[in-house]
């Protein structure tokens, strides 16, 4: 039975735009690796293709992964075995919703238990449909005041560099309205202002927030709000979410052969799990030299601890983390995702996302 994997990365900035020293696998032989999709129109709805490529090796040929630069592409492709000579399909499906104007994304696919990149892409030019005032501006902030999103996500940023994300608020109301933020801490990575305190009516202004890792030395993942007052009044529900993760800058590393070789057997986890418990995850060193775990993130860490085994994991051997639900967790849903950083210079940065409804204890 066939297993089919569909691979979804909400990145702002992909990981894998920073391995550019990757190796091509000469044994996939694709008949495209470019597609133009042409014009589409925004209200059409999502649209697909497919590349096909053939095993010209002489052994089984397994995708170990694909993941992409944007989360407005979805990949579909078969994980089992591709036998010499035999060929399989990867499905690429563009949604344009929100995204007019052209685009050129790319898929990045790897084989050969990781060590292998294959680089795919798709291109093309959306036509935006007629938008409205509220599609513009979907986030009610409060106060007549709008904004693009509820959200600033910022996504991978090597250390060593800085970089700075907008976010367009509007005045709906047909009155001038004042803005205030607080001011951002003096002193850290981050920080945010707004370039127009005062909006006259149907008028837009900007939050800018940025990210200065220039002297920065640390791994973290960044979460926090903005909150907005409008006229000195601050709506429930309105703050502004800012996300992003300090991660090595690996820009210039060389894949060489006899490296340390990191694999995560699964890397989305959905369960269930009573407060206090413990959940185990298995990361596996596949390359020739020991793997060494630099540093272990955790996002939400008031919800979530972890604990590893060994920060050291032998050639070819296994080593368990254990994650378990801090006692005062409410009872729910609960998203999160880990960030393990090692000395893999393929793969230095590895994510697991986990789905963990949260139950009561049992007495």
């Amino acid at each position: 039975m066939q297993k089919i994997f569909v691979v979804v990365v909400f990145m702002a900035i992909s990981i894998n735009n920073l391995f550019s020293q990757a190796n091509e696998n000469k044994n996939m032989s694709f008949k495209v690796t470019q597609v133009d999709l042409g014009v589409i129109n925004e209200q059409d709805g999502v649209k697909s293709t497919t590349f096909t490529f053939t095993n010209i090796g002489t052994a089984p040929l397994v995708i170990n992964g694909v993941s992409v630069s944007c989360g407005c592409t979805n990949v579909v492709f078969v994980k089992d075995p591709v036998m010499p000579g035999k060929s399989s399909n990867i499905t690429v499906t563009y949604d344009p919703e929100f995204r007019p104007g052209f685009f050129d994304k790319k898929i990045y696919v790897y084989s050969d238990k990781r060590r292998k990149r294959n680089v795919l892409s798709i291109k093309g030019e959306v036509l935006g449909r007629p938008k409205s005032t509220e599609d513009t501006y979907p986030f009610n902030v409060g106060g007549g005041v709008l904004a693009a999103s509820s959200a600033v996500e910022f996504g991978y940023i090597p250390i060593g560099y800085s970089h700075s994300l907008s976010l367009d608020i509007y005045n709906n109301s047909d009155n001038e309205v004042r803005i205030d933020i607080p001011r951002s801490t003096v002193g850290l990575e981050y920080s945010y202002y707004l370039t127009t305190p005062k909006l006259a009516a149907k008028s837009r202004g900007q939050i800018i927030v940025t990210f200065d890792f220039k002297q920065s030395e640390r791994y973290e993942i960044y979460k926090f709000k903005i909150p907005i007052f409008v006229d000195g009044s601050r709506v429930k529900g309105g703050d502004i979410e800012v996300s992003a993760v300090s991660i090595p800058d690996v820009s210039k590393v060389k894949i060489t052969k006899g490296v340390p070789s990191i694999f995560v057997p699964d890397v989305y986890h959905s369960f269930s799990l009573e407060v206090g418990m413990t959940h185990i995850f298995e990361v596996e060193n596949e390359g020739d030299r020991d793997l060494k775990i630099i540093q272990v993130l955790v996002e939400d860490e008031g919800l979530l601890s972890y604990d590893i085994s060994s920060s050291t994991i032998k050639p070819h051997s296994k080593e368990q983390i254990s994650v378990t639900i801090s006692p005062s967790t409410k009872i729910g849903r609960v998203n999160s995702r880990i960030l393990l950083i090692t000395n893999d210079p393929a793969s230095p940065i590895s994510e697991i996302r986990i789905a963990v409804n949260i139950t009561e204890k049992r007495k």
